[in-house]
Order: structure tokens, then C-alpha cells, then sequence
């Protein structure tokens, strides 16, 4: 299959690399051309332009930043004017739910589909390819898609339709931002306490409490020292659909202690 991938980030970077290893044709565009140099070694196609790309490919996978990438990239760089009917794009974004909607209809008007394919499991997973994708999108349009999701996750996982993959994902983020900035809050009061913070965390990972963001926090997570991340994004689009529906109020206080937390662990 002739794949366009554009987002060649710390996530996409790693699964544009699988896709090619799993034997598609890799096409791929970046706004700083160097960022293609290893991919072009490896035997990727480079493109000028976005939207020489989408003439070329039968399917698309988008992991830019945020809505608005996706938007500029596909209205405004005229790639989805230049998309063959038939084919497929596929939003690895995490974004809104209902912008992913407005996106799939505006596609559907040009006869291409469009599907929601947020993955979980980070740069490492990406590698291995042991990726979740969790998949918004007509039964049809994700079955034209799965030979190319397969080629990075060995779980596919449709939740529903177009923007039913981004809900789930949203959530996802919440509840592992929500236990990091637990955990962190746990970790120091224990030092309050007068315990080593060090030895606290490896007697939680054996016990009960043990999880990811137990395991990540002060590894892959340090407080204070951590970069600022996509977390707040998340969780703001989080707060966005606990605003938009009625939902317990319980969700908006784990929302906000989340961003809390995020906020001490970026520093």
C-alpha cells in the first residue's frame, strides 16, 4: 500500500518507521526538510509539499500537534483536495471528538474516508510495534485502514464511530495524568511523614498501589524537571467534554487535580 505519513514527531517519527519495515510504500513530508533525512535513507519518498503527497497515496496518517495542525495541514494545504476518492485518512491526533466528526464529513463529501486512530503506549511501543490504536470510524473504512494500523499496533481496537477512538483516548489520558499527580502527591507526603522517597515508591510498585504512572513517576517522569508535555492538552480536552455534557461533577475535580499535577511535575 502507498502510505503518506505526516507528524514525524517523538510518535509518529517511530511508527512511520515500522510502516515502512512493514513493507508499504512510505511517503513523507515535514516543514524542516532534514527531519526526512532518515527516512529518505532508509527508502522513504520525500515530498515538497503536503499536498504532492496526498496525490500519491492511498492512505494517509496525520500526528501533528493538535486541531489546528490537522486542520491547516488537510484544508488549508489542500491535501484533502488532492486525496484519490477511496482513500483513507487517518487522524492519530488527539484532539476533540466532534472536530474529527466535521473533519470525516467534509472528507465524505470528496469520497475519501476518514477514521480517528489515536494510539497509547509511546515512542518505545511504537519501535516494537505493541501500540494500542483505539479507532473511530465506519466498519468499512477501518477494515481499508487495518493493514497499515497493524503494521504499528498489535492491538486494534474500534470503539465506535468517527470520534468514538478520540473519547476513549481523552479518557485514557485522564485517568493516567490523574494517577501521576496521585502518585506524586502520595510520594511526598510520605516524605512529610519521613519516609525515603525513593524506598516508598519501590514498596508501592510491589504492592496493591503498583501502576504505569507509579512505574514512570520519578523514571521517565521526573518532578520539577519534566518538560512540558501534551498532558495539559489532554486534560483540557478532557475538562472540554465534561463541559459539553452532563457528566459528575467528581470528573471535573479529577480533571482539575490532574492539571494540577502536571503543572508541579513540568515545574
Amino acid at each position: 500500500m502507498k502510505v503518506g505519513f505526516i507528524g514525524l514527531g517523538d510518535q509518529g517519527g517511530p511508527m512511520a518507521e515500522v510502516i515502512a519495515a512493514a513493507g508499504h510504500a512510505l511517503y513523507v513530508w515535514a516543514r524542516r526538510k532534514e527531519a526526512l533525512v532518515p527516512y529518505v535513507t532508509r527508502g522513504a519518498i520525500a515530498c515538497d509539499e503536503p499536498a504532492v503527497l496526498a496525490g500519491l497515496v492511498d492512505h494517509l496518517g496525520l500526528c501533528v500537534l493538535a486541531e489546528a495542525d490537522v486542520r491547516e495541514v488537510l484544508l488549508d494545504r489542500g491535501v484533502l483536495a488532492q486525496l484519490k476518492p477511496g482513500s483513507v485518512i487517518a487522524i492519530h491526533t488527539t484532539m476533540a471528538p466532534e472536530g474529527c466528526r466535521r473533519l470525516a464529513a467534509v472528507a465524505a463529501e470528496r469520497g475519501v474516508d476518514l477514521i480517528d486512530a489515536p494510539v497509547s503506549g509511546g515512542r518505545e511501543a511504537a519501535l516494537v510495534r505493541r501500540l494500542l490504536a483505539l479507532v473511530g470510524g465506519e466498519p468499512a473504512a477501518v477494515q481499508k485502514a487495518m493493514p497499515v494500523l497493524r503494521s504499528y499496533a498489535d492491538r486494534v481496537l474500534r470503539v465506535g464511530p468517527v470520534g468514538a477512538g478520540q473519547t476513549a483516548k481523552i479518557l485514557n489520558n485522564l485517568l493516567l495524568n490523574a494517577n501521576l499527580a496521585a502518585a506524586h502527591f502520595v510520594l511526598e507526603y510520605g516524605q512529610a511523614l519521613g519516609l525515603d522517597r525513593a524506598q516508598l515508591r519501590a514498596i508501592l510498585l510491589q504492592g496493591t498501589a503498583a501502576s504505569t504512572a507509579l512505574d514512570w513517576l520519578d523514571r521517565a517522569v521526573v518532578p520539577g524537571r519534566h518538560p512540558a508535555t501534551l498532558g495539559r492538552k489532554d486534560i483540557q480536552l478532557a475538562l472540554d467534554l465534561a463541559t459539553a455534557t452532563a457528566v459528575p461533577a467528581e470528573i471535573q475535580i479529577i480533571a482539575r487535580s490532574a492539571l494540577r499535577g502536571r503543572e508541579v511535575l513540568e515545574g
